[in-house]
């Protein structure tokens, strides 16, 4: 059986790569535009989503679909 703290500790991983993607560092404001890190966020918004609905906590994972 899989462990669910697994998923919710991989979804957490997921929001904070998500939140430093919109955030984005000095070279990726240089090199990236404004969409692609979007997109990106996004992406990641959405992963951290479905481990949280796999980790069966709901309310945080309809949070990540808001923020997607």
């Amino acid at each position: 059986m899989v462990d669910s703290s697994n998923f919710a500790a991989k979804a957490a991983d997921f929001c904070k790569q998500a939140d430093a993607a919109l955030k984005g560092g000095f070279l990726s404001r240089l090199m990236g535009s404004k969409e692609q890190r979007m997109d990106e966020a996004k992406d990641l918004y959405l992963q951290a989503a479905n481990c949280y609905k796999h980790a069966k906590d709901n309310m945080s994972s309809c949070e990540m679909y808001l923020k997607a």
